[in-house]
This record gives structure tokens, sequence and C-alpha cells, in this order.
């Protein structure tokens, strides 16, 4: 199984490729040459699906795809391109984490949130657009992403809705999301909040659990101090792991999602983590 959109653009890409018959004719005139298929985000998706179809007749081929989407193949699907796709991705880069299922569990979380929060809507919708023209404050950052006062409550419980049980969405990351919703969805959102946290399921679009591609690379910064930033020491800017299509399923609200997302960003990382692995390299020697 895979996500419908980028099967159909696999399948015209490989049928142009056919009919002009320009890899035949390149392999025939490099014949030392083997064929790599690339791309970034949808076309990232794109080279997987499309890798998948040209291996019968190119098993040799490999791909580098960068910020793939999550929702792109089934697990099963996912683990034969393990092989032979090599996906990267930077820190919480929200296309890795975009999918179906894991849009509408934020989509059931905003209305739940919007439902239970006692603040007026109009301020939320104020500082939504205050974060999205000047960006989120420190301070804001804070009570959202490291609130100590949630620490004295039970799971689920956040002060800005009077200690009631929410989503894992938290409740001042709404003035952020609201920006992304429309008018229809506003004007329904209340009158659909009861019944979606009661029938989660029924407002499922997809049936099926759609993962990242390949074998996944995930490069994240390390935090430094300034001066350590300034003189160049501290060790490496970022770190790698391996990672699974099992960490990328829950869509995460973060400050820089977007910024981590761009291919300039994704460039800039690969280019700061193979210079500094130069320098040390050439220290050491």
């Amino acid at each position: 199984m895979a996500h419908k959109g980028m099967t159909f653009g696999a399948k015209y890409v490989y049928r142009r490729l056919k009919e002009s018959a320009i890899l035949d004719k390149a392999l025939a005139l490099y014949p030392e040459y083997g064929l790599v298929l690339t791309g970034h985000s949808l076309g990232a998706g794109v080279a997987a699906l499309l890798a998948i179809i040209m291996r019968p007749k190119y098993p040799d081929l490999r791909v580098y795809a960068f910020a793939a989407p999550a929702g792109l193949l089934s697990r099963e699907a996912a683990r034969v391109t393990e092989s032979f796709v090599f996906t990267v991705g930077v820190g919480d880069d929200f296309v890795m984490r975009l999918g179906v299922d894991s849009i509408e569990n934020v989509r059931t979380g905003i209305i739940q949130t919007l439902h239970a929060s006692r603040l007026p809507k109009y301020r939320i919708l104020l500082n939504g657009f205050g974060y999205a023209l000047f960006g989120v404050p420190p301070g804001d950052l804070e009570s959202t992403w490291k609130n100590d006062d949630l620490e004295s409550t039970t799971p689920g419980t956040s002060p800005l809705l009077g200690r009631r049980p929410v989503p894992t969405v938290a409740a001042s990351t709404v003035g952020i999301l609201f920006i992304m919703t429309t008018k229809s969805f506003i004007s329904h959102s209340f009158q659909e909040a009861a019944l979606l946290s009661r029938e989660i399921g029924v407002r499922r679009f997809s049936k099926t659990r759609l993962f990242t591609p390949g074998r996944i690379l995930h490069i994240v910064s390390r935090k430094k101090t300034k001066a350590e930033r300034k003189a160049g020491t501290g060790g490496p800017s970022f770190e790698m792991r391996w990672a699974t299509a099992e960490d990328f399923m829950e869509f995460k609200i973060m400050p820089k999602m977007l910024l981590d997302h761009l291919p300039e960003n994704v460039y800039k990382t690969l280019e700061t983590i193979l210079t500094e692995h130069k320098n040390h390299t050439s220290e050491v020697v």
C-alpha cells in the first residue's frame, strides 16, 4: 500500500522515462555508471516509489531521500525499501511526521483543546497571527514546551484548562495552530468536538497507517553555549542516529518544524557535518 497521489506521480515519471528511453541511452553511453534517484520532500516520496517500480529492470539502483514524508508506504513496503533507500531527516521536520493519521490526531486535539479552553477565542487567534509574524516569544516557549506547573498535576492536564484532561497538544500551542484552520473548520469545530472526543474512529479517512521509506538517518542539533559556538569548541554541532519509521508517527508542533524541512537548511546541516568531520580528521592526522 502507498500514498495514492505520489504513486500517480511516480507512474507518470516512469512513463515519461520509458517513452523517451533516456535512461537506456545514458547507461549505454556510460556503462560504468550506476543509477541513483534522489529528491526532497514530495520528490523524495516519488523517488522511493519510482525506485520500487524500476527495480526489476535496475536491481542495483539506489535512492537518497531527503525529508521524505511519513505517510508514504505501508509498514511491509517500507521494510522492503530499507535495502535500497537511504532517508535523511533533520531535527523537527514536520513533513517527516506528516501523514493522514497523525494530522487527524492533531485535528482532534485542536478541537478538544479549543472546546475546553477558558481563553477567549479572539485572543488565541490574535496570538496565533502574532506568532506567525514575529515568532514565538521565549516566555511562551517556556510555558508551552517546558511548563513546570504540569509536574504537579496528573498526566494530560493543563493550568490553562483548569486542570481538565486534554490531548497531547499543549493548550498554549493552539495560538500557533489556529492560523492553520479555515473558516469552515472553525464554524463546525465546536459542534464536532463532543462527537470526535468520543468516537475518534468515525472521522478516520484512512484505515491503513503509512510510514517513512528506507533506512532513516535522523540528525539533531547539539546544544552549545554562546562561548563554545564563538570559539568553535564543544564538539560537533549535530548528532546522528539511526531511527525507525515508528519514531515519526506523532505530529509534533515545534518552533523549528518548518525551518528544519527547508532544502537549504538540510543542505547547510549536511555541509556543516562534513566540514566539521574534515576538520576533525585533519586535526587528528
